[in-house]
């Protein structure tokens, strides 16, 4: 079921990057975490779609409603432009994004810590020489630790023979 309020995290990627919008505009994203990618109804009973082609915006307009409402007053009045992403398109348009996820595979215990994404590639190396692996996919998994990253960035530092801080 397409949750009435589901879970939203908002990025402001203008914060750190302005470039990215007008001066004295912003680049908001509203990513909504915990929605089905196969729709079995609408937990409201507003939306009778069960593709996401056929409900995308609708349900973007009740995100906006619902953070317009209870969040951030006014946010919809301000709204220039908007692009809408579902779980379906956000697979179209990456491959490891299946189903629709942001974490670039399962986080399930079979690919979890060592075993990310999966106990093959592990390591951040793959069986291509100088081709390694630091995205969500890799451990530590998706989030703001940055420490995929890291990690990898040992990885390449020591198969090139430099010191890693």
């Amino acid at each position: 079921m397409l949750p009435v309020e589901p879970f939203i995290v908002a990025w402001n990627n203008s914060t750190i990057d302005p470039s990215v919008a007008p001066p004295g505009s912003a680049l908001m994203k509203l990513v909504v975490l915990g929605v089905p990618y196969d729709i079995a109804g609408d937990a409201a009973g507003r939306i009778t779609g069960r593709g996401w082609d056929d409900v995308r915006e609708d349900y973007a307009d009740r995100i906006v409603d619902l953070v317009d409402e209870k969040y951030l007053p006014g946010l919809k009045a301000r709204i220039l432009q908007r692009t809408v992403f579902s779980p379906v398109d956000q697979e179209r348009q990456l491959s490891s994004a299946v189903r629709g996820t942001i974490s670039h595979g399962a986080m399930l215990p079979y690919q979890m810590g060592a075993m990310r994404p999966t106990a093959a590639l592990s390591g951040y190396r793959t069986s291509i020489p100088n081709v390694y692996l630091c995205d969500s996919g890799t451990h530590p998994g998706p989030g703001v630790s940055m420490g995929s990253g890291r990690n990898a960035f040992t990885v390449i530092a020591h198969d090139l023979g430099l010191a890693a801080p």
